[in-house]
This record gives C-alpha cells, structure tokens and sequence, in this order.
C-alpha cells in the first residue's frame, strides 16, 4: 500500500543517516523530509542513533520529536530507567 494508506503515528529517521558525514546535503534533505511529512500527515519523529551535540541540536532545530541514543542514555534496565526518570522530574513512583 502507499504510505498515505497506512496507520503509523510515528516515523523513524535512521540512524545511518546520522553517522554519515552530518554535513552531507542530501542525507539533510531526507531527515528533514521525514520530519516535514510526519508533521504533515500528524505523527511524530524518533531520530535514532543520537551520539554528539551537534546531531542534538540540529534535529531539535529541525522540529525532530523524540530522541534516542547513546548521548542521552545508554540502554538501561527498566528499574534504571525509573529511578534516572524519578531523579530527573522529582517524582514518586510507586507500583
């Protein structure tokens, strides 16, 4: 089917488009293309593979709605991943 038939409310931007040269024009064009469709069809963007502040801040500037990778975290165990998100907005969790 076309891509305008299909239910996803998220698109993913690969994450050799990143480890290429970040100053290559063309890989520029196909993340920010990514990001202007799914913002267009109503659906967010995960850039993945995020390693360095550079690639930080510009999909941030480009309007990128999530982030992963390594630069922020590395992959944690689900109890880590509570106790580093309890640490960093103040909450308690319980159950």
């Amino acid at each position: 089917g076309f891509i305008s038939e299909m239910c996803f409310d998220t698109l993913k931007i690969d994450r050799s488009l990143l480890k290429r040269d970040f100053e290559d024009h063309r890989s520029k064009v196909v993340i920010e293309s990514i990001i202007k469709m799914a913002d267009s069809l109503g659906a967010k963007t995960v850039a993945e593979g995020v390693e360095n502040t550079k690639q930080l801040s510009y999909l941030n500037c480009s309007g990128c709605t999530l982030l992963q990778g390594d630069f922020l975290s590395e992959p944690l165990p689900e109890h880590r991943f509570m106790d580093l998100l309890k640490a960093q907005n103040g909450l308690k969790m319980t159950g």
